[in-house]
């Protein structure tokens, strides 16, 4: 804060423009924290993962095995149907200071074929910082924004 309550800036030339010092340098050590991780949306209406995308059906079998749920043994993963799923990765930035509790916006993206994340759910995500600590959860209905384009 200057003198006076104002905040610090920088005038360039003589037009008296001032740019927040923000815009022109960093604080050491105060930065936001991407993060990221990988998922999957559940409850879309046959827009999801075709077969073709492997991944989709393992994460899939995987996350069943974790919450113990018993799979047949002779259970053919290439029969299985994901189109009410996809995989998705899931990224958000977090802000410095964040307090515990503090919600932080996050974005989804398909990983595979899935036509549209439209009407899904994020199950829970662990959302990972570059050191490979899990710093926020992401879990949620999805809101579609931006526009759409027909074939």
């Amino acid at each position: 804060m200057a003198p006076g309550g104002g905040l610090l800036g920088f005038q360039h030339g003589m037009a008296g423009n001032y740019v927040p010092l923000a815009t022109l340098a960093h604080i050491h050590g105060v930065r936001v924290n991407h993060l990221v991780g990988h998922g999957l949306v559940v409850g879309l209406q046959n827009t999801g993962d075709s077969q073709q995308t492997l991944f989709s059906i393992q994460f899939l079998l995987n996350m069943l095995r974790h919450e113990s749920i018993t799979l047949p043994d002779r259970l053919n993963p290439s029969n299985i149907q994901v189109r009410n799923l996809a995989a998705v990765m899931v990224t958000a930035d977090m802000p410095p200071f964040a307090r515990v509790g503090s919600r932080i916006d996050s974005l989804a993206s398909a990983m595979g074929d899935a036509r549209s994340l439209q009407g899904g759910t994020l199950l829970m995500t662990p959302l990972r910082g570059a050191d490979g600590r899990v710093y926020a959860l992401a879990q949620g209905p999805l809101s579609i924004e931006g526009y759409f384009a027909a074939a």
